[in-house]
């Protein structure tokens, strides 16, 4: 891919240039929900530099906005890998395999964040993260797991008590 642009001089451009209008192009089609222009800019950009995380991001919010959630996680799954010190990226990758109702996966994630209790279970209640309570509740009432479900919600309620 040239790092020229079309009527400019023979000058070569910074790299990242043409990678960040691939980038901004596919968000634009992205707003316009135009899903198929985004994700074809999108596929550009990470053939240009694929260790972007931001690539990866956008790419998971087109699918989940496209209504295909089962891609979605694994793209944000994958832009978590890409950086495993971001605690945002794993918040959010773990979110979203338990909407896939892989908890387990999900509950792999979370633990490089958060201490192990004496019990070998994550401590994810007493950091107050009620979007896991509530997303692991969701999770286990659509797999018929309606203890678990019931355990989670319970979970929720003693954060108001």
């Amino acid at each position: 891919m040239s790092s020229n642009f079309v009527g400019e001089s023979e000058e070569e451009q910074d790299p990242t240039a043409n990678l960040w209008l691939l980038y901004f192009t596919a968000q634009h089609f992205y707003f316009k929900r135009d899903f198929m222009s985004a994700l074809r800019y999108l596929d550009k950009a990470i053939e240009h530099t694929p260790t972007v995380v931001e690539l990866y991001v956008l790419k998971a919010k087109i699918y989940k906005h496209a209504g295909d959630q089962v891609k979605a996680s694994a793209y944000y799954e994958e832009a978590r890998k890409l950086d495993l010190a971001d605690r945002y990226l794993n918040a959010l990758s773990s979110r979203y395999l338990i909407r896939v109702d892989k908890v387990t996966e999900a509950e792999a994630a979370m633990a490089t964040f958060s201490k192990e209790k004496e019990d070998h279970t994550l401590n994810v209640h007493e950091m107050q993260c009620m979007w896991y309570e509530v997303e692991c509740g969701k999770s286990y009432l659509r797999q018929g797991h309606l203890r678990l479900a019931l355990k989670n919600f319970n979970y929720i309620d003693h954060h108001f008590e």
